[in-house]
C-alpha cells in the first residue's frame, strides 16, 4: 500500500536490465529466442528479494522504529538471508551455462550476470532510497501502529501436527502419482512444432513436406579404404540394398522415395543404353566401366569420392519430431550392422543426426545441471547449518516440485525441449530461496523462543506474507511467458509457474513438518558464540566434549534471562526442561509444612538444576528464583531428542554426564540426611 514499495522493484529491475543489455552488447552476445527472455526474468526474479527487504523494513516501522533503525534491523535480519538466496538463484542460472549448446550457454551466462548485477543494485540502492524516503514518511509523520497479531499460525501448525499422518500420506500420494508419469516423458526439440498450429511458416513447411520427400536430410556414408571400390557392381549393389530397405521404411510410413546415391545415376544411364523405361542397375564391372566413359564426375561428386573408395547415400525425410526420427535412423543402422558387406564400413551423419546429438546433449546437460544444482543446494545448506542431515532435509520440499514438474510433463505429453529443461533448473534455484528464508527465520526465532513450537508460530507469522507475495509475483511473471507463440518459451513459463506454486505448498506443508522438531544452528552462530571458560570448566554437562560440540549444543537450546528476584519456575509447574546457569546465580527454595521457605541450594555458572524433569513427567517440587541478574540455558526434552537424532555422539556424552551428575547429587543428598 506504499507507492515507494512499487517503484523500488521497478527501479532495481530497470537498472539491472540496462546494465545487462549493455554488457551483452559490449561482449557481443546477441539477442536470440532464448536470451530475449532475460529482461523479463530479471523483473520477475529481481523483485522477490526487494519484497522481502521491504517487508522487513515495514515491519520495523510498524514496531515504532525510525527509518535508520528500521534499515539497520532490515540489514541485520535479512543480510545473510538475501546473500544466500541470491547465491542459490545465481547457481541455478549458472548451471544452465554448463550446456555445450551455444544458446543455452549464452542464456545461462547472461541470466546469471544479470542476477548478480541486480543483487548489487538491490543491496546498495534500497537502503539509500529507504533512508531518504523512509525518513520523510516516518519521522515526518505519525508512526504506524503495530496491528493486532492474528492467531492463525498457532491453529494452522496445530492442525498440521494433528494431521501429520494424513498430510504426509497425501503428499506421498501426489508424489507417487507424479513420479509414475515421469517414464512417459518424451524428447522433442522440433523447431517447426514449436511454432504452433496457426503459424504461416509451419503451414508452408508442411506443404513442402507433403509435396516433396522432405526438407530434412542425413547421409549414409560407406567407406572401403580401397581405390575403385564403387566401380564394382558388387559394392554398387550394397548401395542399392540399403536404399531398398529405406524405401520400404518410407512406404510403411506413407512417404515417397527419399534416397539418392551414385547407384541411381548409373541405373539411369544404364537404362538409357539398354532402352528400357525403368532404371536398371549394371550387372557387371565391365558394364560399369563402360558407363563411366559417358558419366561426367561433376554430376556425381556429391555422392562418391574421386578415387571411388567412399560413397554416400543422401536420405531426405519429413520426420520433424525427435523420437520418430531417432527410431527411423536406428532401424537403418540396425539393417546396416546386420546386412552390410564386411568389406565396407558405414556411418550415418548429416544435419538430422547432428540435431539429434545436439538435442540429446542439451537434454542430458540440463538434467545433469538439475542434479548438480540439488547437490550444491544440499552442500550450501549443510555448510550453513554445519550439518549434512539438515541439508538433506531441506532438499525434501524442493524435490517435491521437481517430481511434480516432470510428472505433469509426462502425463500431459509435454516434451523435454530447450524450454522445459531450463524451467526445472531455474525454478529450483528460485524455489529454494523461500525454503532458506523459512529455515533462517526459524533459526532466528529459536534463539528467543522457549520451544520449537513457539518458534514455528513466529516463523509462520513473519514469513507467510513475503513468501506468498514473492511466489505470487514469480507465478504471475512466469505466466507472462505462456502468451508466447513459441511453444518452448510458453511451456517454460507454464512449467516454471507450476514449480513455484508447488514449492509454495511444500514450504508451508512439508517444510514445517520437516524442521519443526529441529533446533537449527548456523555455522555463523557457532563461530560468533563466545564461550565462558568458567562455565565450560565448572559444568558437569560438558565433561569430555570438544569445543565445537559444546557450541552446537548451547546453540541448539534457548537462552533465557531473568532479573534479580524473578522466578525461573514454581513449585507445581509441569515441565520437561532443565537449566544450565550461564551467568549469575539461582536459589532453590523449598516450602516447609509450616509454610516457611528455606534456600536448599544455590547454583552458579556451569551448574545444572531442574534436570529430573527431563527424565520424568513430574510437577516441580521447589521454586527456582534468580538471586541476581541471571542467564540460563533452557534444555528441553525436545532439544535433547533432536541432538540424539542429529548428533548421537554429542548425545551419548550428554547422557553419560547427566547420569554422573544426578548420581553425584543423589549421593550428596543421602550423605546430608545421615
Amino acid at each position: 500500500r506504499q507507492l515507494l514499495d512499487i517503484l523500488i522493484p521497478i527501479m532495481t529491475a530497470t537498472l539491472s536490465i540496462l546494465w545487462t543489455l549493455g554488457l551483452m552488447g559490449l561482449v557481443g552476445i546477441p539477442l536470440n529466442v532464448v536470451t530475449s527472455i532475460v529482461p523479463i526474468l530479471l523483473i520477475i526474479v529481481g523483485s522477490t528479494e526487494d519484497i522481502h527487504l521491504l517487508s522487513e523494513f515495514r515491519h520495523g516501522q510498524r514496531s515504532g522504529l525510525g527509518a535508520d533503525a528500521a534499515i539497520s534491523r532490515m540489514s541485520r535480519k535479512m543480510g545473510r538471508i538475501v546473500l544466500l538466496t541470491f547465491t542459490t538463484s545465481f547457481i541455478g542460472f549458472l548451471t544452465v551455462s554448463l550446456s555445450r549448446i551455444e544458446v543455452l550457454f549464452q542464456f545461462g551466462l547472461v541470466a546469471a550476470t544479470g542476477l548478480a548485477l541486480n543483487f548489487l543494485i538491490t543491496v546498495s540502492l534500497i537502503p539509500a532510497l529507504l533512508s531518504l524516503a523512509g525518513r520523510w514518511q516516518i519521522d515526518g509523520g505519525r508512526t504506524l501502529a503495530l496491528p493486532k497479531t492474528p492467531d492463525w499460525p498457532r491453529h494452522y501448525f496445530a492442525f498440521l501436527r494433528r494431521q501429520r499422518g494424513p498430510v504426509m500420506f497425501v503428499a506421498l500420494l501426489i508424489t507417487a502419482a507424479a513420479a509414475s508419469g515421469i517414464p512417459r516423458i518424451h524428447i522433442n526439440h522440433n523447431a517447426i512444432d514449436s511454432l504452433g498450429d496457426q503459424s504461416e511458416l509451419r503451414a508452408r513447411f508442411d506443404e513442402v513436406n507433403a509435396e516433396l520427400a522432405g526438407l530434412e536430410s542425413f547421409s549414409v556414408v560407406l567407406d572401403s579404404g580401397i581405390e575403385g571400390t564403387f566401380l564394382k557392381a558388387r559394392y554398387i549393389n550394397e548401395l542399392v540394398k540399403i536404399q531398398t530397405f529405406i524405401a520400404g521404411l518410407d512406404e510403411a510410413r506413407g512417404a515417397g522415395h527419399s534416397s539418392t546415391s551414385f547407384a541411381d545415376y548409373l541405373a539411369l544411364l544404364n537404362a538409357a543404353f539398354e532402352e528400357v523405361e525403368k532404371p536398371k542397375q549394371p550387372r557387371s564391372d565391365d558394364i560399369v566401366n563402360e558407363l563411366m566413359l559417358f558419366l561426367d564426375y561433376d554430376h556425381v561428386k556429391n555422392y562418391v569420392t574421386p578415387d571411388y573408395s567412399r560413397a554416400r547415400i543422401l536420405v531426405r525425410h519429413n520426420i520433424a519430431s525427435t523420437e520418430p526420427l531417432q527410431a527411423y535412423i536406428d532401424r537403418i543402422q540396425g539393417f546396416i550392422d546386420s546386412e552390410l558387406d564386411p568389406g565396407l564400413r558405414a556411418r550415418i551423419s548429416g544435419d538430422s543426426v547432428l540435431k539429434l546429438s545436439a538435442t540429446r546433449a542439451m537434454i542430458l546437460g540440463q538434467l545433469q545441471s538439475i542434479a548438480l544444482l540439488m547437490v550444491i543446494i544440499v552442500m550450501i545448506i549443510a555448510l550453513l547449518f554445519a550439518d549434512l542431515k539438515v541439508g538433506l532435509l531441506a532438499l525434501l520440499p524442493n524435490v517435491f516440485p521437481v517430481i511434480v514438474l516432470f510428472g505433469v510433463m509426462g502425463w500431459f505429453g509435454i516434451p523435454l525441449n530447450i524450454g522445459t529443461t531450463m524451467a526445472a533448473a531455474i525454478a529450483i534455484g528460485l524455489a529454494v530461496d523461500d525454503t532458506m528464508h523459512f529455515m533462517l527465520r526459524y533459526n532466528e526465532e529459536l534463539k528467543s523462543s522457549r520451544s520449537q513450537v513457539l518458534a514455528m508460530h513466529a516463523t509462520l507469522r513473519g514469513e507467510a506474507l513475503p513468501i506468498i507475495a514473492t511466489s505470487v509475483a514469480l507465478i504471475s511473471g512466469f505466466l507472462v511467458f505462456s502468451l508466447s507463440q513459441f511453444q518452448p518459451i510458453a511451456q517454460f513459463g507454464l512449467l516454471s509457474a507450476l514449480v513455484i506454486a508447488s514449492a509454495l505448498i511444500a514450504d508451508f506443508v512439508i517444510t514445517p513438518l520437516t524442521i519443526a522438531a529441529l533446533r537449527l544452528v548456523t555455522l555463523w552462530d557457532m563461530l560468533s558464540l563466545q564461550l565462558r571458560e568458567d562455565v565450560i570448566r565448572k559444568s558437569p554437562l560438558f565433561v569430555g566434549m570438544r569445543r565445537w560440540q559444546i557450541r552446537r549444543f548451547i546453540l541448539s537450546s534457548a537462552v533465557l534471562s531473568f532479573s534479580a528476584g524473578n522466578t525461573v519456575f514454581r513449585r507445581g509447574d509441569t515441565s520437561n526442561a532443565m537449566y544450565l546457569v550461564m551467568t549469575g546465580q539461582v536459589d532453590i527454595h523449598l516450602t516447609k509444612p509450616d509454610g516457611s521457605e528455606i534456600v536448599v541450594e544455590t547454583f552458579g555458572p556451569g551448574a545444572l538444576f531442574g534436570d529430573v524433569a527431563v527424565l520424568v513427567d513430574q510437577a516441580r517440587r521447589t521454586d527456582a528464583i534468580a538471586r541476581v541478574d541471571t542467564t540460563v540455558l533452557l534444555l528441553t526434552r525436545e532439544a535433547i531428542q533432536n541432538t540424539t537424532w542429529l548428533h548421537p555422539g554429542i548425545a551419548a556424552k550428554l547422557f553419560y554426564n547427566l547420569s554422573v551428575d544426578i548420581g553425584s547429587r543423589l549421593i550428596h543428598i543421602v550423605d546430608r540426611t545421615r
